[in-house]
């Protein structure tokens, strides 16, 4: 289970949790949790016009703590916010339904969001990693991505990959 917590700085040295009292458990109470549910991969600032300040991109499994928010599966979901501590979630259903790792990504020349996610596939009978690129413009709806096999590669890793990563 992935917990997020909060803290700010005013120097980069001393880092004080703030008791913000959105999560309630027994572990830690009073405690700096944000309530986003799943692997928080990415917060960035969005694009202007996108009704928030920040977005945070998140890796929903099966055991994560959901809160108050939704879930329809395993996948990549979007959240924004205004402050970075109370979060709405912007995506019903996941983004992207497998791999373990993703990065959001802001291209303000392009006025387009990326989305670099790592996943297995299987090229013949080797199974192998792959980096996918989606695009969109508004975070939410996303181009490269179909489902399940069906997506573009960027990057997929050969036999020397597999040499020297061993």
């Amino acid at each position: 289970i992935w917990l997020t917590g909060y803290v700010e700085s005013d120097d980069g040295i001393h880092w004080p949790k703030p008791d913000l009292g959105l999560v309630e458990q027994k572990r830690w109470p009073g405690n700096n949790l944000l309530a986003l549910p799943g692997c928080v991969m990415s917060v960035v600032r969005p694009l202007p016009g996108a009704g928030f300040k920040f977005l945070a991109l998140t890796i929903v499994t099966p055991d994560a703590p959901l809160y108050h928010f939704e879930s329809h599966g395993y996948g990549s979901y979007l959240f924004g916010s205004d402050d970075g501590i109370r979060w709405t979630q912007l995506t019903r259903n996941p983004m992207v339904q497998h791999g373990d790792w993703a990065c959001l990504h802001v291209d303000p020349v392009r006025k387009r969001y990326l989305l670099y996610y790592k996943m297995g596939v299987n090229h013949g009978i080797t199974s192998r990693r792959a980096m996918l690129v989606l695009e969109s413009a508004d975070a939410i709806h996303w181009e490269g991505y179909h489902g399940y096999r069906q997506w573009h590669e960027a990057f997929v890793t050969d036999d020397y990959d597999d040499l020297i990563a061993a």
